[in-house]
C-alpha cells in the first residue's frame, strides 16, 4: 500500500473522529452541566479519538503485521499500477460516512448471462498484500481438541455419510473450525464449542449448495433451507419479519410443489406454536437441518427471548442469500455491477450471525445485554454492515482463483469490478483492497459512535461486539493464510 493511500484513510479517519467529536458536543450540550452522565459521555469522546489517532499511527508507521504469505510463502511487493481511477465511469467508494457509491455512470445492469461475462482463466493473479490494522492474537487454546469434537458432532448426525467420504475428507483437510479458534479467541470453552459447531456447520451448507445436482434442481436447495428454517422458527412462529421473509423461499420451489410446500410448512408453524422443545425434537429432518436443531436449541435456551429473536432474522437472512445465489448459477444470471453485487453478497456472506453469536458470550460473563432500541438503531447496524463487507470483500479476493478461474463462479467482488471497469483482475483485487480499508475506517466510526449512543449498563456488550467485529478482520485473514481452501497454488505479493 502506497504512502498516499495510507494518507487518505487517515484523513478519512480523522474527519471520522471530528464528526464524532460535534455529535458528542451536542449530546453535552442536551444532557446540561448537571447530568450525572457528562463525564462519561465525555470519557467515550475521549476513548475514541484515542483509538482513532492509534489507527492513524499504524498506517502512517507501517504495520508489523504483515500478511507474510502464510503458511510456506513468502511475501514479495510489487509496484501494480492502478489504472483504475482513468477508466470510465470508475466507482469509487468512500465509506457509508461520507455517501454510497457513486458513479459518473449511473446505469444499472442488474443480470446478465455467463456468456456475456467472459473470464480470462489463463490470465495471472496474486492475491494482494493484506496490512492488517490490529494486532494479531494466538488462537484459543481449546481449537485443535474442539475441531475434533466438531468433526464427531457432524459425524453423529451423518453429515459426513450425506456428502460423502471424498468431501468430507476435503472438508477436514480444510480445518474449519479453525475458523472459530482463530476469531473467538478468548470465549468461554461452552460458547466456543458452539461457534466451532456453528462454522463449520455453514461452511458445509455451502459447500452442499456449490454441487452442481443441487444447482441444476433448485427444489433440492430450497426444500433444504426451508427445513432449516422451520426449525428456526420454531419458538418464534408468530413474527411478522420472519414470516414475511418465507415467501420468496416458497417462491423457489416449483409451481407444481409450491402449495403443498406451503401447506405443509404452516400446518408445522401451527404445531410449533402450541408444542415445545419435544415437538421440535420429533421433526424427521435431514442430516444438516438436525445438526443445526441442535445448535438452535442450545442457543435459545441460553439467551433471554429477544437475543433468540435477533439471531433468527439474521439467520434467515443469511439463508435468503444462499438461496439468491443458487437461482443465479441455475439461470446462469449473475449481477454485473458493484452496485448489485455488494448487497447480494454481504447477504450471502453470513457474518450477521457470526457476530451476533456475541449475545452469548455477553450472558455468559452475566452482562446486560444491548437493548433493543441500540441493538436495531443505526450504529449498530452499520458494524454489522461495515464487517459483512470487509470479511465477504477479503474472502473473495483469497477465493478468486478456485471460485472464479477455476469454477467459473462470476459471484466474486474482483471479477465484478474487472467487468465493470475493464481492468486487469490483479487491479481489480488491489482496489478490493483498497475499499476493504475504507470499509474498515467505517466499522470504527460505526464503533465510536455506538459507544456514546449505549447506555452505561451496556457499555461492556458494546466492547464486547467491537472485539469481536476487529478479531474477525484480524482472524479470518489469518486462517485465509493457512487453510487449504483457498489454496490454489497462487502467490501472495
Amino acid at each position: 500500500m502506497s504512502a498516499r493511500d495510507n494518507g487518505a484513510i487517515i484523513r478519512s479517519r480523522q474527519k471520522s473522529t471530528k464528526n464524532l467529536g460535534s455529535y458528542v458536543s451536542n449530546t453535552l450540550k442536551d444532557l446540561g452541566d448537571k447530568s450525572p452522565l457528562l463525564g462519561w459521555v465525555s470519557d467515550m469522546y475521549s476513548m475514541a479519538a484515542k483509538a482513532q489517532r492509534n489507527f492513524s499511527r499504524v498506517f502512517s508507521m507501517g504495520s508489523k503485521a504483515m500478511s507474510g504469505g502464510g503458511k510456506g510463502k513468502k511475501a514479495v511487493k510489487v509496484a501494480v499500477q492502478n489504472n483504475l481511477a482513468s477508466k470510465a465511469g470508475a466507482v469509487v467508494y468512500t465509506g457509508e460516512s461520507v455517501s454510497h457509491w457513486q458513479a459518473s455512470s449511473h446505469r444499472t445492469q442488474v443480470a446478465a448471462s455467463s456468456a456475456q461475462m467472459l473470464i480470462n482463466h489463463e490470465e495471472e493473479y496474486d492475491v494482494p498484500e493484506f496490512v492488517l490494522p490490529y494486532e494479531i492474537s494466538e488462537v484459543h487454546p481449546l481449537t485443535a481438541e474442539f475441531s475434533d469434537e466438531t468433526y464427531r458432532w457432524l459425524a453423529r448426525h451423518h453429515i459426513d455419510t450425506q456428502v460423502g467420504a471424498q468431501a468430507w475428507n476435503k472438508f477436514m483437510d480444510e480445518e474449519i473450525p479453525g475458523l472459530a479458534g482463530h476469531v473467538y479467541v478468548d470465549t468461554q470453552p461452552k460458547e466456543f464449542l458452539w461457534c466451532c459447531k456453528y462454522v463449520a456447520l455453514v461452511v458445509i451448507l455451502d459447500n452442499v449448495l456449490d454441487e452442481p445436482e443441487v444447482i441444476e434442481d433448485p427444489n433440492k436447495a430450497a426444500t433444504l433451507i426451508l427445513e432449516i428454517n422451520k426449525v428456526l422458527m420454531w419458538f418464534f412462529s408468530e413474527d411478522p419479519h420472519l414470516r414475511q421473509y418465507l415467501k420468496p423461499l416458497f417462491n423457489c420451489v416449483s409451481a407444481d410443489q409450491r402449495d403443498d410446500v406451503v401447506n405443509s410448512f404452516s400446518k408445522s408453524l401451527a404445531y410449533a406454536y402450541t408444542s415445545s422443545r419435544s415437538g421440535l425434537m420429533s421433526l424427521k429432518l435431514q442430516p444438516i437441518s438436525s445438526a443445526f436443531r441442535d445448535l438452535w436449541l442450545e442457543y435459545c435456551e441460553s439467551l433471554p427471548h429477544e437475543c433468540g429473536l435477533r439471531m433468527a432474522r439474521y439467520i434467515q437472512n443469511y439463508l435468503l442469500g444462499c438461496i439468491s445465489e443458487t437461482k443465479n448459477r441455475k439461470s446462469q444470471a449473475f449481477p454485473t455491477t458493484l452496485a448489485d453485487y455488494i448487497p447480494l453478497r454481504r447477504q450471502s456472506v453470513g457474518m450477521e450471525p457470526l457476530i451476533v453469536v456475541t449475545d452469548l458470550f455477553v450472558k455468559a460473563r452475566q452482562w446486560p445485554e444491548i437493548p433493543n432500541y441500540v441493538f436495531y438503531g443505526p450504529h449498530m447496524q452499520r458494524l454489522l454492515r461495515a464487517l459483512s463487507d470487509v470479511t465477504a470483500w477479503h474472502n473473495d479476493v483469497y477465493s478468486f482463483p478456485k471460485e472464479v478461474l477455476k469454477r467459473g463462479d462470476p459471484h466474486n467482488l474482483v471479477f465484478v469490478i474487472s467487468q465493470e471497469h475493464g481492468c486487469s483482475y490483479m487491479e481489480a483485487a488491489i482496489h478490493a483492497m483498497e475499499m476493504i480499508n475504507n470499509r474498515i475506517n467505517d466499522l470504527e466510526t460505526a464503533a465510536a459512535y455506538l459507544q456514546v449512543e449505549a447506555p452505561y449498563s451496556s457499555q461492556n456488550a458494546v466492547a464486547e461486539y467491537t472485539r469481536v467485529c476487529r478479531q474477525w478482520v484480524t482472524g479470518s485473514h489469518q486462517w485465509h493464510q493457512k487453510s487449504n481452501r483457498y489454496n490454489e497454488d497462487h502467490r501472495i505479493i
